[in-house]
């Protein structure tokens, strides 16, 4: 009798790790899925996707130890839990039915199983929910329940025929893992998929299916050898054994502050913290202590008084992942390889981060960008990175928002800013009590959109109510702009006040993290850096956003060292190139002043410069979106820019070359490019030597002779 009871524990402790491991199972397969979904669902689309390629040991080695399948882990192991407790109410509701007295175990198994499959619809359903019309959602609950019911009878019926004899695992958690990837294809590719690309996978589950219950009939009456059950399991107890581990990596992420006696060699107790504020989207001439007429950054224009503050600061790139690149490794987007061509940092690349982490800093990224992951190769070198974005890609990414929100009402009025003080606010906490040199990095949403909605970001409307009920939950659609640039003076309005009211709210969130600093004395010894990644368009030159384009807006940025131990404050007028980041960070931790800072003569001539690539993705989107806008050309081009005060020439690949005098005509509206050629013929050549020393994609670099070597490395175009 004991022992029999003692099997039976036994039986139920194996049934509950073979959930767990069917959670586990379907949080991995969701995102390691992506590539092949990626591929199948674009099958004779214009979009073209190499599978070879989505599939290369880089990207699952950044898949498996990714932040996305951590939380997925966690979410669905969760959902498995919430699935077996339901189940066993289910069961203690129906025990006296045949089906369920004489297959207990196999009737909890499958149901837990067949529960998670209908949260996979139940998220669906809240995804699609808000889009319909009321008779929509009558429609769409039904389908819901009608499907969930089917999918409950499905697997109930297959595991009575697959498992006549006795409890088997693999025909049901195989069933189960199939009709998951079946409605996850349908939850984030169905709309975006071609044609063939779904007939393509709807005959692939339909075969694979087939297939499932011809073989589980075959061996319908047959017992699992020893040998291939103590294997399975011990790959099922593995499997779990490493989710744990994913679970519990921000612990080991966390390690060398815990673990006493943690140094590194160069770590000096004297070195200074370093702390980096990139305001993602951020245009300089929206910011009042750049000449701004209303007072959008009064906090940060109290702090330039105290800083050193570049007048002439300009971004590498016009968006997000070359801009960073650029700012982490101290070069050009065609050097580092990184941008709309090729969207992934390689790791051959040395990032500020990656030395600073050599010198003995605990390095620490916080980013409300989902660009900046693993995925891009722009978190090297961290030793602690969290992705924090409103993005809904994944189950776990989903349910985490869902709940998120539930207990804080207000995350969806900004962009993060809310949640990453709270953050930053313990990291620092933890790190100080420790007594830890630390470099932190910290992305700002909230001048790009969606805007905030709380009411400071309003402020700038003639009637704030009216316009923060008028535009709530709206967010500017940058698209169709582009597609149809002759908006009304309405939306033009609105869009400036707005993000300029997203500024004012975000200067308030960074006066409080700064407060907070004071008030624990984490400044002291400490260099901050604020900067913008790259600016944004609002209707100037018929452009929104900040997709392509090399004009003012989009290249100049804010940007201030505040280290009153080290740096007198200062304006300095020479222009500098946000890859000039890395330089100024070595320079100051040496108790050196910036190169960039001193009046060096003659280096106050080199030019800057500035690149944007073909947006491929976005070109085939606006073929079928809108093919006749004069945007879709601006999108399939490459352009350079150099730049050297007053003037700014911009190389264009389909040679729509432009030449502006900035100081004198800020909105750039007059091309100079056929007026003043001796200008252009100076900046022209210096275009020249940047193309040689940088060839585009597809080119081989020619041999350069030595006096052109000579030339490109005086110049700083090469090193």
């Amino acid at each position: 009798m004991n022992s029999s009871g003692n099997a039976k524990k036994t039986q139920w402790r194996w049934i509950i790790i073979y959930v767990l491991f069917g959670a586990e199972m379907i949080a991995s397969l969701e995102i390691f899925s992506f590539p092949f979904f990626a591929w199948s669902s674009k099958i004779l689309g214009t979009e073209k996707t190499s599978i070879s390629d989505l599939l290369s040991f880089e990207l699952l080695s950044d898949t498996l130890f990714s932040q996305s399948l951590r939380i997925n882990v966690i979410v669905w192991w969760l959902l498995a839990l919430i699935a077996m407790i339901l189940s066993l109410l289910f069961l203690q509701l129906f025990r006296k039915t045949s089906f369920a007295s004489k297959n207990y175990s196999q009737f909890f198994f499958t149901l837990s199983l067949a529960l998670m499959v209908v949260f996979t619809e139940l998220i669906l359903l809240n995804q699609s929910y808000s889009s319909f019309s009321l008779l929509g959602k009558i429609i769409l609950v039904f389908s819901f329940l009608i499907i969930s019911a089917l999918v409950l009878v499905l697997m109930m019926g297959f595991s009575r025929f697959a498992c006549v004899k006795a409890f088997r695992a693999l025909p049901g958690l195989s069933l189960g893992v199939v009709l998951f990837l079946f409605f996850n294809f349908f939850r984030l590719y169905f709309g975006k998929a071609t044609r063939p690309g779904i007939a393509l996978n709807i005959i692939l589950f339909f075969i694979i299916l087939l297939a499932l219950m011809f073989f589980s009939w075959l061996r319908r009456d047959k017992e699992p050898g020893l040998t291939l059950l103590k294997v399975s399991r011990l790959l099922m107890l593995l499997s779990i054994i490493f989710g744990i581990f994913l679970t519990l990596m921000p612990v080991w992420q966390w390690r060398k502050i815990f673990l006493s006696g943690y140094h590194h060699s160069g770590n000096k107790p004297d070195f200074p913290n370093v702390i980096m504020i990139v305001l993602d989207t951020a245009r300089a001439d929206h910011f009042s202590f750049y000449g701004y007429p209303r007072a959008t950054t009064p906090f940060l224009e109290q702090l330039a008084k105290d800083s050193v503050v570049f007048e002439n600061a300009f971004s590498t790139a016009p968006w997000t992942l070359p801009s960073h690149a650029s700012f982490f490794t101290g070069l050009y987007p065609s050097e580092h390889n990184c941008h709309y061509e090729n969207m992934r940092l390689a790791k051959s690349y040395q990032t500020l981060a990656e030395d600073l982490s050599k010198m003995g800093y605990f390095t620490l990224g916080y980013s409300n960008n989902e660009m900046i992951t693993r995925f891009s190769g722009l978190t090297q070198g961290f030793d602690r990175f969290v992705e924090s974005s409103k993005a809904r890609f994944y189950t776990g990414e989903t349910v985490k928002l869902f709940f998120q929100t539930l207990m804080d009402e207000n995350l969806y009025y900004d962009n993060g800013a809310r949640a990453t003080g709270r953050v930053i606010k313990k990291w620092l906490a933890r790190i100080n009590r420790h007594n830890t040199r630390y470099f932190l990095f910290i992305n700002y949403m909230e001048s790009h959109i969606p805007y905030p909605q709380f009411a400071e970001a309003f402020k700038f409307f003639d009637q704030p109510d009216e316009a923060r009920n008028r535009l709530k939950n709206k967010i500017p659609q940058y698209d169709i702009y582009n597609c149809h640039p002759e908006l009304n003076s309405q939306i033009i309005s609105d869009s400036v006040n707005w993000y300029d009211g997203a500024l004012f709210y975000l200067d308030l969130k960074l006066k409080e993290l700064f407060q907070f600093m004071r008030d624990n004395a984490y400044l002291d010894n400490t260099i901050i850096i604020i900067l913008a990644d790259h600016g944004e368009s609002l209707g100037e030159h018929n452009l929104w956003g900040h997709a392509i384009g090399l004009y003012q807006q989009l290249l100049w940025v804010p940007l201030m060292i505040y280290a009153p131990d080290k740096l007198a404050p200062a304006r300095i007028k020479r222009m500098v190139s946000l890859k000039d980041v890395p330089e100024m960070i070595q320079a100051l931790l040496k108790d050196k002043s910036p190169l960039q800072i001193q009046d060096s003569g003659s280096e106050e001539l080199k030019p800057v410069f500035a690149e944007v690539f073909r947006f491929k993705s976005k070109v085939q989107y606006f073929k079928i979106f809108c093919p006749d806008s004069e945007y879709l050309s601006l999108l399939d081009r490459r352009q350079k820019a150099v730049i050297r005060v007053p003037y700014k020439l911009v190389w264009d690949s389909k040679d729509a070359h432009q030449l502006f005098n900035f100081v004198d005509d800020p909105q750039e509206m007059k091309n100079l490019f056929s007026s003043d050629e001796e200008t252009f013929a100076e900046l022209n050549n210096a275009i020249k030597l940047f193309l040689l020393a940088h060839p585009l994609p597809g080119e081989t670099q020619k041999t350069l002779d030595a006096q052109t070597l000579k030339t490109l490395k005086a110049l700083g175009y090469i090193r």
